[in-house]
């Protein structure tokens, strides 16, 4: 019985520990790309909201009512999209 709960045990460990290696990447990869800065409006996980700071595991944003929302690098650099820096170009054809 005591084999089969460590056995649990160590798979549980093992999910933990990936999660956290994958957010700790994506923080070094959000970082070395330097594709948001601070005060950069991102759209992530359908919020629109400003980077307030980011640091190795998660970014810390503010919405526009001045709530503080923590949200992992890992979805940051799956789904996050700079809207600071979009340029939205528009082409007008007269026929």
């Amino acid at each position: 019985m005591a084999i089969i709960g460590l056995g649990v045990f160590s798979i549980t460990i093992s999910f933990a520990t990936s999660t956290i290696i994958q957010n700790f990447d994506s923080g070094i990869l959000v970082q070395a790309d330097k594709a948001f800065q601070i005060k950069d409006k991102i759209k992530v996980l359908n919020l629109e909201e400003k980077v307030m700071k980011i640091n190795m595991r998660i970014a810390i944003l503010e919405t526009s009512k001045g709530h503080t929302i923590f949200i992992n690098n890992a979805v940051i650099r799956k789904t996050g999209k700079n809207r600071t820096h979009q340029i939205n170009l528009r082409l007008r054809l007269n026929l």
